[in-house]
């Protein structure tokens, strides 16, 4: 009962849209139209291309093959135990229980990536604009988090309030103000950078430039949403216990023992759902791409930026719902893949303390 309202509200207004986004895709719409025209499976043959849809029986069976593997480490081992295995090795073995199908689903995805060359290309080059914007940007995101955040739980340090605020400050910035801001910083004339670059008498860059525009939306994302992950690493850190740190202050052990050997181990599920957040944020990352380019083309537009460009935006006064709600399934299907990689990585062992 207790339940019911979120439940509801959940089911009117993420699920059901979710149901009926797999629906649209399946045919061809301009979103004004009456009706719409059943053509099946046609848009994820234009996506994907004729040779993923040639080798599709052979796919799905070594799909069904990992799954079958997950089912029977994740619900038959456990229960019935025919190898006489201890419960710590039954405890991995369900930790681990998809990891055979998580690496299927990657291969699969790394041969349409860089092997098949049919399809669309375009929505192809944003599926690696994207894991791109999420593999660099997340290393500069963790990185600055984790130093932001060690230096904040350091007991020697004054005005924490302080650092801590300016350096979440940019989150409450939109991603518009964002952009407007950088593209000052990038003009080629009057911005800082090449300003400071003019004064080493370099010459100067232009920044939004085709080959530099996705490198400076990765920088301008992490100057605007490193404090996010920071927030949530030093909540993490607070919660250690300081008698853990002092006893190991207390038998000689360095910050940087302290960091690597008490910090991290207890905060793991913080890191996990921090990661998590990432992960899916940047696979939906559309406003500050958006925002940044006049006009985006296969160096710097992602996913989400491309299905409004299909949906909403007047191409050639030809509007493809169905086309651009495909895009939308396939990239929920790449969170969920990679949503389930984190929680294997998670594991099932908490640390309580």
């Amino acid at each position: 009962m207790l339940l019911a309202p979120a439940v509801v509200l959940f089911v009117t207004f993420v699920g059901w849209p979710a149901l009926r986004a797999f629906w649209i895709a399946l045919h061809t719409w301009t979103g004004f139209a009456p009706r719409a025209e059943w053509v099946g499976l046609q848009n994820f043959r234009l996506l994907f291309g004729d040779t993923v849809f040639e080798q599709a029986w052979g796919i799905a069976g070594v799909i069904a093959l990992g799954a079958a593997v997950g089912l029977i480490c994740q619900f038959f081992l456990p229960r019935f135990n025919p190898l006489g295995l201890s419960r710590r090795w039954l405890g991995r073995i369900r930790s681990w229980a998809w990891m055979p199908l998580l690496v299927v689903l990657a291969g699969v995805l790394f041969w349409w990536l860089y092997a098949v060359t049919d399809g669309d290309s375009f929505f192809r080059a944003c599926v690696k604009n994207n894991f791109m914007y999420m593999v660099v940007g997340g290393v500069f995101h963790f990185l600055y988090a984790f130093l932001f955040a060690g230096a904040l739980n350091l007991p020697s340090l004054r005005g924490k309030k302080f650092y801590r605020t300016m350096i979440f400050f940019p989150s409450f910035i939109s991603v518009v103000g964002v952009a407007v801001l950088w593209q000052r910083m990038y003009d080629v004339r009057n911005g800082l950078l090449n300003s400071l670059l003019q004064a080493l008498s370099i010459e100067p860059i232009e920044w939004l430039s085709a080959d530099h525009m996705f490198y400076a939306i990765i920088s301008a994302g992490v100057w605007a949403g490193v404090g996010s992950q920071m927030i949530l690493l030093v909540a993490g850190m607070q919660r250690i216990p300081p008698t853990y740190f002092e006893a190991a202050r207390v038998d000689g052990a360095t910050e940087r023992h302290v960091f690597l050997h008490i910090t991290l181990p207890m905060i793991k599920e913080v890191i996990m759902i921090t990661l998590t957040l990432w992960v899916i944020g940047s696979l939906k990352v559309f406003g500050l791409v958006q925002a940044f380019a006049i006009t985006h083309d296969e160096k710097s537009s992602v996913i989400s930026v491309r299905q409004y460009e299909l949906a909403f935006s007047n191409r050639d006064n030809i509007y493809q719902m169905g086309f651009a709600t495909a895009m939308a399934v396939v990239l929920l299907l790449l969170i969920v893949i990679l949503a389930m990689a984190l929680r294997n990585l998670r594991g099932r062992d908490e640390l309580e303390f």
